[in-house]
């Protein structure tokens, strides 16, 4: 009874794919359980590698936010750079395409930076130049004037004006003088006076007192006036000017040269000529003036940019801001390259 039992199990077992052909219960029983410890095991293994892809994961993720974080600080960075660093390098390169500046430089290029210091120098030379030779423009627009009233009120040019204050400074005081040109128009013929002028030019360019006891008070006079002339003013009296005519008409010879001088000292009838030559002259100066400011103003205006220029990007800034930008190139490129490894993993 016991056995029949007993094959009738292994029978069932053996229907149900419990156990193998052959295979008695206890043994199909102890397989059955090593499968389900292996398989316990298997399934602690699966667990295990789980949670180890799970961590690796997070890992990724936490890596990938890190680099995502990290490039767009770089951009930023980056692109902050490029906005400091265009304007510059634009800067730069009007300034190094400026003519005057080549011109300036004598050279077709221009190293802005490395050469700056030198172009102000240049630069403020210019202006300088231009300063003083407008201030020599309007003195010699001053004299013009000058000339013009003299012409307009004698029809003669005026002396030199240390000569004319020091006439004005005798006259106040009541000493009768005349210049030593105005002598010569009016007083000596007009076929001597070229003898005459080279016989005495210090007395034609002089001061003469008309009557010889005056000259003690206008030696005074001038010697106390602080006039502080630029030029050799002589004081003589009209005698002695007369000396040098009779020399002259005598057949004397003199021994000097004289640079001829103006016609309208000592002619009137020139004073027409001379009006028109000055006033030929003022054209001409005022079209120079107006060149030189016109010049000025843009020398100027650059003397301002490169200086400005100079503070805003000392010499090695462009050189150092390309350098930094190439590693930040450098530095985006790998988070990007190991971004992309992450993402293909995931």
């Amino acid at each position: 009874m016991h056995g029949e039992l007993g094959e009738q199990q292994a029978a069932a077992a053996i229907a149900a794919g419990y156990a193998e052909a052959g295979e008695d219960f206890t043994a199909a029983v102890n397989r059955h359980r090593a499968d389900d410890t292996a398989a316990v095991s298997r399934l602690g293994e699966i667990a295990a590698q789980r949670r180890e892809l799970t961590s690796r994961r997070d890992t990724l993720a936490d890596r990938e936010r890190q680099l995502g974080e990290t490039s767009t600080r770089l951009t930023l960075e980056r692109d902050a750079l490029v906005r400091h660093r265009d304007p510059l390098t634009a800067r730069v390169a009007d300034l190094a395409a400026d003519e005057r500046l080549r011109l300036l430089a004598q050279t077709d290029y221009v190293d802005i930076l490395a050469e700056g210091t030198d172009l102000l120098s240049l630069l403020g030379a210019q202006i300088t130049r231009a300063d003083r030779r407008r201030v020599e423009i309007a003195v010699e627009g001053a004299e013009d004037d000058r000339a013009a009233a003299a012409l307009a009120a004698t029809g003669l040019l005026p002396p030199v004006l240390d000569v004319t204050r020091a006439l004005d400074e005798c006259e106040n005081a009541g000493i009768a003088v005349t210049s030593g040109w105005a002598y010569l128009a009016d007083s000596v013929p007009a076929q001597v006076r070229a003898q005459v002028l080279t016989a005495a030019p210090a007395l034609a360019n002089g001061v003469l007192v008309h009557n010889a006891d005056d000259l003690p008070r206008a030696r005074e006079l001038l010697t106390t006036a602080s006039l502080r002339p630029t030029s050799a003013v002589t004081v003589a009296t009209t005698s002695d000017l007369e000396a040098a005519v009779t020399a002259v008409t005598a057949g004397a010879v003199p021994s000097m040269f004289v640079v001829p001088t103006a016609p309208a000292l000592t002619d009137r009838a020139a004073a027409g000529d001379e009006i028109r030559l000055r006033e030929l002259a003022r054209d001409d100066r005022a079209a120079e003036d107006n060149s030189l400011a016109r010049q000025r103003d843009v020398d100027d205006e650059l003397r301002r940019s490169l200086r400005a220029l100079l503070a805003d990007c000392p010499r090695a800034t462009v050189e150092n801001l390309h350098m930094q930008l190439a590693t930040y190139a450098a530095d985006l490129a790998a988070v990007e390259a190991e971004l992309a490894d992450i993402r293909w993993l995931n």
